[in-house]
């Protein structure tokens, strides 16, 4: 009988001494408790503030690449955390430097749980730097394809570089083919440049400085919007020997001794592209010239001269050929004749194919997607000239 009680008197010691402990460490448990579940909220907060900071600043950089000032770049971002329930103040987005916009944002709200633990808000900041600025693209020559030999040379000719340093980066040639011979020259074809750079490999004879192995380069130009042909005036070629810029509906094809100028402006070939054989001429300062993806090939060949020079302002300053970007039909220049054609060609998904005999200049840059060479003349690249204006546009950090 004392027996049973003592033991009855133990448990109920140990159950007082239980209820005790869990009075003692409860306020702890829930303390630790909201402060994991306020925790998770904060950070998902933390996550939509930072994914608003990164969208004003890309909206403000966005703006300054646009040629807007920074006060324009600013109410961009301001709008920005607006439309997503955040006030963004004046004094919180900044311009480090030129180009760049720099957003910070500030998120707040009650506590719920960890109430018990304080008072007052909960906060957090998250920040952007976003680019958005315009610079000149620095080689002479880019060949955007992946896997093939994009760059060939055979015959007894030669593709030089001039103009170009390789103490600044200028004048050099980028390689973006995988391939083993993404560079390939036969006979005594020689390749000349300041510098080659490959993504891949090469065999032949490349003068200049050599790095393989090396990151594909982007298009640097892929922002660039082609021209609208509903802006342009619809046209005809029927022999004039003075043309006007628009809408050149089955293209333009000169033969025989015709002999044609462009007046400065967009040339839309729409169609049936653009074509010279035979002793024709044809020579434009000022232009550009548009070949679209309805048909057609830019072929420049014959014993005549073409000399061509781009616009040095607006949207299209710097380049003089660009062909659609979906269109890989070949772009072909060859003949016996003169050429001397400055300002970026720009064809991404075209091969460029030039032949010949002759001295010639055939751009100031090229950006394609391969170059093939044959023939005995001497083709030229010749950096200097104004270079189109490439987007450098993003967030750094």
């Amino acid at each position: 009988m004392l027996a049973q009680r003592g033991t009855s008197r133990s448990a109920t010691a140990r159950r007082g001494m239980v209820m005790a402990l869990v009075a003692v460490f409860m306020p702890v448990i829930i303390g630790v408790m909201a402060l994991a579940l306020d925790g998770g909220l904060l950070y998902l907060q933390r996550r939509q503030a930072q994914s608003v900071a990164d969208a004003a600043a890309l909206a403000g950089a966005y703006a300054t690449y646009t040629g807007s000032n920074f006060t324009v770049a600013r109410s961009a971002a301001i709008a920005i955390g607006a439309q997503n329930g955040y006030t963004i103040s004046a004094s919180q987005v900044t311009a480090p430097k030129t180009g760049y916009v720099a957003v910070s944002v500030t998120s707040s709200r009650p506590r719920f749980f960890s109430a018990l633990w304080g008072a007052g808000t909960l906060s957090v900041t998250a920040s952007a730097v976003a680019r958005g600025s315009t610079g000149s693209f620095k080689g002479s020559v880019l060949l955007l394809g992946s896997t093939g030999t994009d760059l060939s040379a055979s015959g007894n000719g030669s593709l030089n570089i001039v103009g170009g340093s390789l103490s600044n980066g200028t004048g050099s040639v980028i390689i973006n083919s995988t391939s083993s011979s993404a560079a390939s020259t036969n006979g005594n074809a020689t390749l000349t440049a300041p510098a080659f750079s490959i993504t891949g490999n090469y065999r032949g004879n490349l003068v200049g400085s050599i790095t393989t192995g090396v990151s594909p380069t982007s298009d640097p130009l892929s922002s660039l919007t082609p021209p609208n042909p509903l802006s342009l005036t619809a046209r005809a070629y029927t022999g004039q020997t003075t043309l006007q810029p628009g809408v050149y509906v089955g293209g333009i094809s000169l033969s025989g001794n015709a002999s044609v100028t462009l007046s400065p402006g967009i040339y839309y070939m729409q169609g049936g592209g653009l074509s010279l054989s035979g002793n024709a001429t044809l020579a434009g300062s000022g232009v550009m010239i548009y070949n679209d993806s309805s048909g057609g090939s830019i072929n420049l060949a014959g014993n005549g001269s073409v000399t061509l020079s781009p616009m040095t302002t607006g949207t299209y300053a710097g380049i003089t050929i660009f062909q659609d970007r979906s269109t890989s039909t070949g772009i072909t220049l060859a003949g016996n004749g003169t050429m001397n054609i400055t300002g970026t060609l720009y064809a991404p998904a075209a091969t460029l194919s030039m032949r010949g005999n002759g001295d010639s200049t055939v751009a100031s840059q090229i950006i394609a997607s391969a170059i093939s060479l044959a023939g005995n003349g001497e083709v030229n690249v010749n950096y200097g000239a104004a270079q189109p204006q490439g987007l450098s546009f993003g967030l750094v950090q």
